[in-house]
């Protein structure tokens, strides 16, 4: 799974801390070797830990206090620090600064009702709420799950049909290939009456065939509303006052300034917040209701909830057990009354 892959499904803050772990990977593997090189040797020549299988025998505890020695630690401290500084001043060099000035004068705007979701009535609402506020435009998210599951196929088909293309420029003879899931591990896919095609030809009659149903699917996908709006207001003073009006209302219990039409969009109950960067947002699931929302959710933490429960619990316990023979059945009877 490429960068590009990554930043397409995650965002490119998934991005960059899958790279920052690279670099911390990095580091952590210099200091090791480092460690190994030149601190391990240092402190096996000492002779203050007479055993030689214990612990103590490979760390600075086996170097004599007065030995000049201990400077090599010193040094690899200081050493360890610049090695550390170089790595981040090196990340920190790759970082995409973004201008942040569109995100912080964007609200988003959640619970409208689907059949209200026109620029026109928006507008109209915040001129006559907020005569004061400006805003600059109104964009509303559609559901676009089955458009990104089509481009998704659409794009492996295409890089499908590029790697074809480039084996062919290799070896000179066309690829060809088993058209169904797991079909080059299949052994007995002749056997099984399961013929090969070309492998040019198929990935683009594949990529044709996605346009041509992307384009029929973006018809039907831009009529759906998901209820979200993202609006942008001139000033970032004006989008901060919004966002307080609506939040603060809901910590005082009342409701926002009102316009001639808030009953009918709902204005009363519509949740604001600042909008995420675009390249945060994973379009699709804006088209998920609160209710599958919060259902998979809690499935996910549950599920997650056992696994800890189930792996951690024994361990706990039996090392409890060890460390007191005499009190074991107390402890655990506490332990698990903890729980």
């Amino acid at each position: 799974m490429g960068e590009e892959h990554i930043a397409r499904r995650c965002g490119s803050d998934a991005v960059q801390y899958l790279q920052f772990q690279q670099y911390i990977i990095a580091y952590m593997a210099l200091i090791t070797l480092l460690s190994l090189v030149v601190i391990l040797p240092v402190n096996i020549s000492g002779n203050e830990d007479d055993t030689v299988t214990d612990y103590g025998f490979t760390t600075i505890s086996n170097v004599d206090v007065n030995s000049p020695k201990l400077w090599v630690h010193t040094l690899m401290s200081l050493a360890f620090l610049i090695i550390a500084i170089a790595f981040m001043r090196r990340f920190s060099a790759k970082l995409d600064v973004e201008n942040e000035d569109d995100a912080c004068r964007t609200l988003m705007l959640s619970y409208i009702p689907k059949d209200k979701c026109f620029k026109n009535t928006i507008l109209q609402h915040f001129k006559e709420a907020y005569p004061g506020v400006v805003v600059d435009d109104v964009q509303f998210s559609f559901n676009i799950k089955t458009l990104a599951n089509l481009d998704d196929h659409r794009r492996r088909a295409h890089e499908g049909k590029t790697t074809s293309v480039d084996l062919k420029d290799k070896t000179g003879n066309r690829p060809t290939m088993v058209p169904y899931y797991f079909g080059r591990l299949c052994c007995c896919c002749h056997n099984c009456g399961c013929k090969q095609v070309d492998a040019i030809d198929y990935y683009t009659g594949e990529e044709d065939r996605l346009e041509q149903a992307m384009e029929k699917e973006k018809v039907n996908a831009f009529q759906e509303c998901t209820g979200i709006a993202f609006v942008i207001f001139n000033t970032e003073q004006m989008a901060h006052k919004l966002y307080y009006d609506y939040n603060s209302a809901i910590c005082s219990k009342t409701k926002p300034q009102k316009s001639s039409i808030s009953k009918e969009v709902d204005s009363a109950n519509w949740d604001v917040e600042f909008a995420p960067d675009p390249n945060d947002i994973y379009w699709q699931n804006l088209s998920v209701t609160p209710f599958k929302w919060w259902l998979r959710a809690i499935f996910i933490n549950m599920v997650v909830l056992l696994i800890l429960f189930f792996l951690t619990t024994p361990s706990a316990i039996l090392t409890d057990k060890g460390r007191d023979p005499n009190n074991s059945n107390l402890r655990v009877s506490f332990y698990l009354h903890g729980l």
